[in-house]
């Protein structure tokens, strides 16, 4: 299921935050048909935002902040 899609023009790539139970994927394309990552983790709750080269995961008691660049 997902759960959120965010984009981060400046660098030409968007994420897609997936759940399946208590399971998260957080997938990066560099377009639609080039997926450049993933990662997964476990957690309750978890949401994603990006502002500029900025990407914030957020899960059930924490933030983490990444920057992105190519």
């Amino acid at each position: 299921k997902i759960i959120a899609i965010e984009e981060q023009p400046e660098n030409n790539i968007f994420f897609v935050l997936t759940k399946n139970k208590n399971s998260f994927s957080l997938y990066m394309f560099e377009n639609p048909s080039s997926k450049i990552g993933n990662f997964s983790f476990k957690a309750t709750n978890a949401f994603i935002i990006t502002e500029g080269s900025s990407l914030f995961i957020g899960t059930d008691s924490t933030i983490s902040k990444f920057e992105v660049t190519k």
